[in-house]
């Protein structure tokens, strides 16, 4: 019984803080991204401001890749986040909160934990955000 109670708890701590994944982003915002597997969140930083990336965002989602735009929060100008539905109706959520002057982070959240669709998402926002 010890032994099974070690085990378990090894497991969870595990599941808990040991699921974080360094993924190596070909773009040139930032080369490498940060994916949680426990939350299915991949993270990484583009150059600008939330409000720049918001946009960069914004036209990627909807001319790039072709999703519908369903939802936007641009108040807080340090912190933006929009909603977006896939084609095949899967909710896909940007967040980009301002790190310092100059450099935003950028959550991508996908429904069902697609870490290939947010590396996907993450690299159309940065060619974006390096257009402008």
């Amino acid at each position: 019984m010890k032994n099974f109670s070690m085990i378990a708890l090894a497991a969870a701590s595990f599941l808990m803080f040991g699921c974080e994944t360094n993924v190596a982003v070909d773009s040139s915002a930032n080369p490498v991204g940060c994916y949680n597997l426990t939350d299915g969140i991949f993270k990484g930083e583009i150059a600008g401001s939330p409000t720049s990336v918001f946009k960069a965002a914004n036209a990627a989602l909807e001319k790039d890749l072709g999703f519908m735009c369903t939802g936007f929060q641009p108040k807080d100008p340090l912190k933006q986040k929009i909603k977006a539905r896939m084609r095949d109706d899967r909710l896909v959520v940007v967040t980009m909160t301002q790190v310092e002057p100059g450099l935003t982070a950028v959550e991508i959240d996908v429904d069902d934990s697609d870490l290939m669709t947010s590396h996907k998402i993450f690299n159309a926002i940065a060619r974006r955000s390096n257009k402008r």
